[in-house]
């Protein structure tokens, strides 16, 4: 893999060339002021003859994307903000439970070197998930399969990792985990990263997602607006903007999301106050009678506003 910073002028100030030794798939990662995290999937697995079948056609990665028991399964923590080679940065892999991971959430190393503990989180699916289009109603075999949000805790020291399922959420079909993104990396000022707010279903009710869960990760409690239609991922937007990074409480701001209500077959975009989103949504964007949006997947923060320029005839 090529990892590039980029800064908040747009320029690349640098580019790192990450030889990870069992990676086979990448859809997210993790950084700390010290690491790379990757999550080694044991749903993946590659070979001459099927990416021979992909290339003509004859399957798809998804179709082949299953729980494999003979797989590896784990993290990998990749050093970073060192001056050598790719091959040379140490490489640290850490067994975990079998899962498949598309999105991370919260990340906060504590201690540095020997010392080092790495909290954070994720969406695990289960063994029994797979990429069949159940129901025509999501990518995967969610009502089968859900997926759930985790804790681990990774200690250096003794080289574990540790997974729990906190209660508030245990029962909570969920994706598309969002944060505050200037609170990814936390700085001394701003504290322990503390809230995530998750695409959910009801309690007990893998699809369709209904629910947007705020979930504190400190106090162990969860706020819940529940809709009447479809939910998409949602976005987090800090009120002040790039100087949420060091000043402002960390859910100063806003959650937008993508919302369909079936029954009309039109899409709206929901803006809810991230302090109160028990509260539902305090503006609607309609798109207008009769119209919507296909279901989509992913959003994201940016301070600026990008224009196309005007076509040359």
């Amino acid at each position: 893999l090529t990892h590039s910073t980029i800064d908040r002028e747009w320029n690349c100030v640098s580019e790192a060339d990450l030889q990870i030794d069992g990676l086979n798939y990448a859809h997210d990662f993790l950084v700390t002021p010290d690491w790379y995290i990757f999550h080694i999937t044991p749903f993946v697995k590659t070979s001459p003859e099927l990416t021979k079948q992909i290339i003509k056609g004859e399957t798809s990665p998804g179709e082949s994307m299953k729980f494999y028991d003979d797989a590896k399964s784990g993290m990998v923590f990749v050093q970073r903000n060192v001056q050598t080679a790719s091959a040379q940065r140490q490489q640290i892999f850490m067994q975990a439970e079998p899962c498949h991971i598309f999105h991370f959430c919260n990340a906060e190393q504590i201690g540095t070197g020997e010392d080092s503990v790495i909290k954070f989180g994720a969406v695990c699916l289960p063994k029994a998930f797979n990429m069949e289009w159940q129901y025509k109603g999501f990518l995967s075999n969610t009502s089968d399969a859900p997926g759930v949000y985790h804790d681990y805790e990774a200690n250096f020291k003794t080289r574990t990792l540790k997974r729990s399922c906190p209660e508030p959420v245990a029962d909570r079909s969920c994706e598309f985990p969002t944060i505050n993104p200037y609170r990814h990396v936390p700085s001394p000022s701003s504290g322990s990263p503390r809230f995530v707010y998750l695409m959910s279903g009801q309690k007990g009710i893998p699809l369709p997602f209904t629910d947007i869960v705020k979930y504190d990760t400190i106090d162990r409690t969860t706020k819940v607006w529940h809709s009447d239609g479809v939910i998409g991922e949602p976005v987090f937007f800090p009120r002040l903007g790039n100087a949420s990074t060091h000043f402002g409480d960390e859910d100063d701001g806003w959650i937008i999301t993508q919302f369909y209500k079936p029954g009309a077959h039109e899409s709206e975009f929901l803006v809810l106050d991230a302090k109160k989103i028990e509260d539902g949504p305090i503006c609607r964007l309609k798109m207008g009678r009769d119209k919507h949006i296909p279901y989509s997947f992913h959003g994201t923060f940016c301070p600026y506003v990008f224009t196309h320029p005007k076509p040359k005839l």
